[in-house]
């Protein structure tokens, strides 16, 4: 049952390490955890009705347990570590162009870094996306 609690595990090695991805935490290298909720009032909503063990989809989109978050960043290439913490609710993030590498999915890191503009993932599931000139695994 939702409890309107998430948690997300960054995990690097060795290997990873020696990558040419972003790594300074919260600076280029960002841990983005996105959830949809709906309030009753001042409290969560943990949507009882019918079907509410099988998923819930909220009325609101809390990113990192924050309901109007941004974060300012240059040119500069920044690591986004995606990870969709809702229950029931499919996502799809990009940009207008292909300025970001698909580098890591719920498998791990990729061998190699996938362009693209569009990524779609489902309720827990993690990607990871690096600027458009990172260098993948």
């Amino acid at each position: 049952m939702q409890k309107g609690l998430a948690g997300m595990f960054l995990l690097d090695d060795e290997r990873s390490g020696r990558l040419a991805l972003p790594k300074t935490y919260g600076v280029d290298d960002l841990p983005v955890m996105v959830q949809d909720v709906t309030f009753d009032g001042a409290d969560l909503d943990h949507g009882h009705g019918f079907l509410a063990n099988t998923g819930f989809l909220g009325e609101r989109t809390m990113v990192n347990g924050t309901l109007d978050p941004y974060a300012e960043v240059g040119d500069e290439r920044v690591r986004l570590r995606l990870l969709n913490a809702s229950t029931a609710r499919i996502y799809t993030f990009g940009f207008d162009d292909d300025r970001f590498s698909l580098v890591g999915t719920d498998g791990g890191l990729l061998a190699a870094p996938a362009g693209m503009n569009r990524v779609r993932f489902s309720t827990c599931e993690r990607v990871e996306a690096a600027g458009a000139g990172a260098a993948g695994p």
